[in-house]
């Protein structure tokens, strides 16, 4: 039997620059020490947030790898619906 451990973490500042939109900033790292495939995930974050309604909220993310296990870019969009 063989040992696997993943283990990461996620530091970020985020700031609201008006009513209902946000910047945040992001550094991310995630380590695989799978025996068979080690790998290490770094990324640089920065996204902007804006709540449409009181719920629903629109996000778009842009990344940068900061390791050879990461994309060398990435852009993400997404949404929440608070379901109530």
């Amino acid at each position: 039997m063989t040992t696997n451990i993943a283990y990461g973490g996620v530091i970020g500042l985020s700031r609201n620059i008006s009513a209902g939109v946000s910047l945040a900033a992001e550094v991310e790292a995630l380590e695989n020490d799978d025996p068979g495939a080690h790998s290490l995930d770094a990324r640089l974050a920065g996204s902007i947030a804006w709540q449409v309604t009181p719920r629903l909220q629109v996000d778009l993310e842009a990344d940068a790898g900061l390791a050879a296990g990461a994309p060398d870019t990435a852009i993400l969009f997404g949404f929440a619906d608070r379901f109530r």
